[in-house]
């Protein structure tokens, strides 16, 4: 009880102490009192009559006025910081084998947290951005994997609010462009990707597109199979237009982000969307038809894609599947590389554009 009520007080006098060593130089005081903060989180998060007090006292180290520059306030940067790596050594203080202990210490702060951090992701101050990012990836292992559907929705209005905040010149989240970026939030997506409601379907796939619309394409190089392998396994699935549509916006979206990254997938996305050319709603359609038109440029053989579309003008009688197949066909056309168009080719492209 005494420990729960001084907590606090001890901690907030750790967090103002720690830029003080720092901007001395004096490295092994900041590191010992770094030490401290860790032990004492890890001992009171043991204990559920301290592990209140840890939270709040996180909660109001961790504030701070929306749009303030925290790169040009080093004290208020090194509280933030620490409180969050406070709160990531007390998220790793419930392992091992403990998510459900972890889940119901946090209960319904989890929310919450997410946002404050996800938020703090778009920090000017690099300190802070490395230690939310730690924090995320912490608070993030000790969601149980069964409870990851109902946590889309949440992430999904977190990172829309976080990337919404960023300065009109700023094209791209500080956090995700870390070493790991997206790390924490993809395995959440992806599962919802392959085990939601169609509602949660769509909410994890437009997730997953500003993931990528936010990401310097360097730092997507290690998730680009891990975004792309989900979205081309359920694509062929039956869903509702929406989530259809919303798949193929997101590939369009990574061939024309990433098109380095994708190259490996060429094949099956160009099937995918020759397929979804064929679609019953015009929106899939659509979207078909534009992610084919980002995908032309990347394939080094257009002979066989133009086979492909000019069979299927001549044998699809519904106009406005023809009218996405030469949409195609004008995409391949336009394209640099027509020039490796056979004569074949050009041929019955002249013939199915003019009958």
């Amino acid at each position: 009880a005494t420990l729960s009520r001084r907590l606090p007080q001890i901690l907030l006098a750790l967090f103002e102490s720690l830029p003080v060593h720092h901007a001395s130089g004096d490295t092994e005081a900041e590191a010992g009192l770094r030490d401290t903060v860790r032990v004492i989180v890890s001992t009171a998060a043991q204990d559920e009559g301290t592990l209140e007090s840890l939270m709040l006292q996180f909660h109001e180290s961790v504030k701070v006025k929306e749009g303030a520059d925290l790169s040009a306030a080093p004290k208020e940067a090194s509280r933030v910081a620490e409180a969050c790596y406070g709160l990531a050594t007390m998220c790793q203080s419930f392992a091992p084998n403990s998510a459900a202990r972890g889940r119901t210490a946090m209960g319904a702060h989890v929310i919450d947290w997410l946002r404050i951090l996800i938020d703090l992701l778009a920090s000017s101050s690099q300190l802070v951005v490395e230690a939310s990012w730690a924090a995320l990836d912490a608070l993030c292992k000790i969601i149980p994997k069964d409870d990851y559907d109902g946590y889309v929705g949440p992430i999904s209005r977190a990172v829309l609010h976080a990337t919404e905040l960023l300065p009109k010149e700023q094209k791209t989240l500080p956090g995700f462009n870390l070493p790991k970026g997206v790390g924490p939030l993809l395995p959440i997506y992806s599962q919802g990707l392959l085990t939601g409601s169609s509602d949660t379907k769509e909410r994890a796939v437009r997730g997953m597109a500003r993931l990528v619309r936010f990401t310097e394409p360097t730092a997507l190089r290690l998730f680009a199979t891990g975004i792309t392998g989900p979205l081309i396994r359920i694509v062929g699935d039956r869903h509702p237009p929406n989530v259809k549509a919303a798949i193929l916006s997101t590939l369009g979206l990574l061939l024309t982000q990433v098109p380095a990254l994708m190259r490996p997938f060429l094949p099956q996305l160009q099937r995918t969307f020759v397929r979804g050319l064929s679609e019953a709603d015009d929106t899939v359609r659509r979207r078909a038809a534009a992610a084919l038109a980002a995908l032309i440029p990347l394939q080094p053989r257009l002979d066989p894609l133009v086979a492909e579309l000019t069979t299927g003008i001549k044998q699809t009688e519904e106009q406005g599947m023809k009218n996405a197949m030469m949409k195609a066909v004008v995409a391949v056309v336009c394209a640099p590389n027509a020039q490796s168009l056979s004569a074949a080719s050009i041929q019955a492209i002249e013939l199915a554009t003019t009958t």
